[in-house]
């Protein structure tokens, strides 16, 4: 059996180094893809700061997405037709930078107001990585302007998320029409949306992916009918691969062109936390919600129960048990301090040491149905 010591691993990575050093730069890639005739420069009128700080003038966009963007989106959106692009791909593909670009040639004010003593950097206004601020930026937005709602941020709440977001959209979509806007969804897979989003609300499909695992900017368009056929072929097992795509291209590093980093990475933490805390709120209160519920019940029940017959707490829990069935997983000891609890609030609440007959049970549940202040039994007066 080999064995690797540190100094090995540091060697290693001293290797793996050199090697990244001698690939080719982004520049040469953008060059030797011109003069393949593969894409054209947008925008060339215009002059953007690399993220290294370099100038450059206009970007690369491939020939064929170009030609595409053109007839079927920009004409289309003008023709107030619906103007949904679907973008998706695996974390770290290069989805999301690329979309700001094709969003940047749809609408030359994108993403924002401009930003003062920059050449052509601008706020990050359009792009927004929730559904209520998605909401937000359409009835804010103006004719012809393009809006990123990139939702891959979100990774394990992609699902939540993308079912606000397409009821959103599905409200909306008289507004985005009218206003002609273009609207960037960029999300892990295409298979996480409802048939009717997937299928036919949105125009096309634009995937990234990485050839070797190690690259980006590679992209595979489907087209409305192409992209049906995805969907429908591959929903079951989500196989991006279940059918052929129209095209295929490749796209070049825009990374800091259009606006400030450090506002788009703040942005998009405050969207994060924002939702991971309101998930948790959310959770919380519904538990505490069932809690209450559950106590509140107990504390009507245990008294018709008393009326029955049943005064010794484990034939109460017998009785439950046989009525609800397996499912009903009281303890004696917990239906005894729910029934202290229950006993305590209503001699709180409503002036009553304890429950004699079936009109004060009625009594009590009605004024309990009609306080605005009732939410339960409070969990924190059980042991």
């Amino acid at each position: 059996m080999a064995v690797v010591t540190s100094l090995d691993s540091y060697r290693k990575q001293i290797e793996i180094e050199k090697e990244i050093s001698k690939e080719p730069t982004e520049e040469y890639i953008e060059q030797w893809l011109l003069n393949a005739g593969i894409g054209e420069k947008v925008q060339i009128d215009n002059q953007f700061h690399d993220r290294y700080g370099n100038t450059r003038t206009g970007w690369f966009l491939d020939s064929t997405l170009k030609a595409n963007v053109d007839q079927y989106l920009i004409k289309a959106v003008k023709k107030k037709w619906d103007g949904v692009i679907l973008i998706t791909g695996m974390e770290g593909s290069g989805k999301s930078t690329a979309t700001m670009a094709i969003a940047k040639y749809c609408d030359p004010t994108f993403p924002g107001r401009p930003i003062d003593n920059t050449l052509s950097k601008r706020t990050c206004d359009r792009i927004v990585f929730t559904p209520n601020d998605l909401m937000t930026a359409i009835d804010n937005s103006k004719i012809g302007q393009a809006i990123v709602f990139d939702e891959a941020v979100m990774g394990f709440l992609a699902s939540d998320a993308s079912s606000e977001m397409q009821k959103i959209l599905i409200k909306k979509m008289v507004t985005i029409r009218k206003k002609r806007l273009y609207i960037f969804i960029v999300i892990p897979s295409i298979f996480l949306l409802r048939k009717y989003m997937a299928v036919f609300r949105s125009r096309a499909l634009i995937h990234y992916f990485s050839p070797d695992g190690l690259s980006r900017g590679s992209f595979k368009f489907y087209g409305y009918d192409t992209k049906r056929e995805l969907y429908f072929r591959g929903l079951k097992e989500f196989n991006q691969g279940a059918s052929k795509y129209d095209f295929i291209g490749h796209c070049t590093n825009t990374e800091g062109y259009f606006f400030n980093q450090e506002e788009y990475e703040t942005k998009k933490d405050m969207a994060i936390r924002s939702l991971t805390q309101t998930k948790g709120t959310k959770t919380k209160k519904t538990e505490e919600k069932y809690m209450n519920q559950r106590n509140g019940l107990w504390c009507i029940l245990n008294p018709l129960l008393e009326q029955l017959g049943y005064t010794r707490t484990k034939d109460k829990v017998k009785y439950i048990q046989e009525k609800g069935g397996n499912g009903m997983k009281f303890s004696a000891g917990m239906l005894t301090a729910m029934k202290s609890a229950g006993l305590k609030y209503i001699s709180e609440n409503f002036d009553k040491q304890e429950i004699k007959d079936l009109d004060d049970i009625v009594e009590i549940r009605e004024a309990l149905k009609n306080d605005p202040r009732y939410r339960g039994i409070p969990v924190k007066t059980i042991d």
